[in-house]
């Protein structure tokens, strides 16, 4: 796995506003998991996320779930 590039305030905003129904539903599922312990609803959303992604983009895909993670449970500065 490769470190993920430093991402400006501008690029966070544009993914953020690019995914913002699958950020809604990713918060929601993890806060249903963390409440239940079953991760398998969670889990299998963001294989499904990762699956819709180019074939060629999968290389990066978990850096990118990374940073849509970080953005859906981060304050905003």
């Amino acid at each position: 796995m490769t470190d993920t590039p430093q991402l400006t305030h501008e690029q966070v905003a544009e993914i953020a506003q690019e995914h913002e129904s699958f950020l809604t539903e990713l918060e929601g599922l993890a806060i249903g998991a963390i409440a239940s312990g079953d991760w398998s609803q969670f889990e299998q959303f963001v294989n499904d996320f990762r699956v819709s992604q180019d074939v060629q983009e999968v290389s990066t895909t978990e850096n990118f779930i990374k940073d849509l993670w970080n953005l859906a449970f981060q304050e905003p500065k």
